[in-house]
């Protein structure tokens, strides 16, 4: 059975705070790592474990990219007051999703480990992907 120790200790370190934006690239290196994970992740005859794990990489992905660029926007002397509320939003977003990831994880690996297990959360990525500002 397949070991998921990788992408255990890389989404243990997922997580996002203001202060991160002006920190460098740390956050980005972390779902860099998290991306790494994945793809060194063997699940023989699970090959729905890579579209799922992927689909969790693009939204936090998606979610840092998001918070950086408004932070961004700000930095340039553009932000306003919603912007830091969006910009706040979008953090516990990526904070939820993190702690949301670790238990699907969990949840999988407890679980008969078939394709259904992940249906819906399959669901609910693929709406992210469509429309992320509608979709957490």
């Amino acid at each position: 059975m397949a070991s998921f120790i990788g992408v255990h200790d890389s989404l243990q370190y997922l997580s996002l705070s203001e202060s991160d934006f002006s920190a460098g690239n740390e956050v980005v290196d972390r779902i860099a790592a998290f991306k790494r994970s994945i793809d060194e992740l063997d699940v023989p005859g699970e090959p729905w474990v890579d579209e799922w794990l992927a689909a969790e990489h693009y939204k936090s992905a998606v979610l840092y990219a998001a918070a950086k660029v408004n932070w961004n926007h700000e930095q340039n002397g553009r932000g306003s007051n919603a912007d830091r509320l969006m910009r706040a939003r979008i953090i516990v977003r990526f904070n939820e999703w993190g702690e949301q990831a670790q238990r699907r994880l969990n949840e999988y690996e407890s679980s008969s480990r078939h394709s259904s297990v992940v249906l819906s959360w399959r669901g609910e990525l693929e709406r992210f992907r469509d429309d992320p500002v509608q979709n957490p």
